[in-house]
């Protein structure tokens, strides 16, 4: 860490177990149950964690994305192969599109009209799916009504206009 960073969280953690030894808080037993809590979320999402990074591989390693970029070269629409699967991932994960998103700076940098493209779409679109999922499950409503293909509708708008303003103004 930097000579800052060591100081800051020295400090946050000193004041930590000050507060907690004058307020007679248990710290280390709320710190041990938050461990076994984290481990336990752990366990339910790290299945789907794992089927989504097989997805992602599995769609890498298919002729799908050459499909896709065939397609866009056939109807003339100026996108980049590399940021082709950040259009799929983003309204289901944002890790996954994140994860792509990297491994597109890392390949081709950050100035590349992919990198813009990509950072573009990271900031301009949602993850769809996940948002959904979240605040409809967290109140219990099961029947979504017209939420989903009006989201996936805004991310594609989204998508549209920073192809169209990337290309055209960057």
């Amino acid at each position: 860490m930097n000579g800052m960073t060591v100081y800051i969280m020295s400090t946050l953690i000193l004041i930590l177990i000050y507060l907690s030894l004058r307020k007679k808080i248990p710290a280390y037993d709320i710190f041990v149950s938050g461990c076994k809590e984290g481990i336990l979320l752990f366990y339910q999402v790290f299945p789907a964690l794992l089927a989504m990074m097989f997805c992602i591989r599995l769609l890498e390693l298919s002729p799908f994305i050459e499909w896709l970029y065939a397609l866009c070269s056939y109807l003339q629409l100026p996108i980049s192969p590399s940021v082709l699967p950040m259009f799929l991932f983003r309204p289901i994960s944002g890790s996954a599109s994140l994860a792509l998103y990297i491994d597109i700076l890392s390949k081709e940098g950050g100035d590349s009209l992919s990198a813009i493209l990509g950072g573009a779409i990271q900031g301009a679109t949602d993850t769809t799916f996940y948002v959904i999922a979240l605040y409809y499950g967290s109140i219990q409503v099961r029947k979504i009504g017209h939420t989903l293909w009006l989201s996936l509708l805004a991310d594609v708008l989204a998508m549209g206009l920073v192809v169209y303003f990337i290309y055209n103004f960057a």
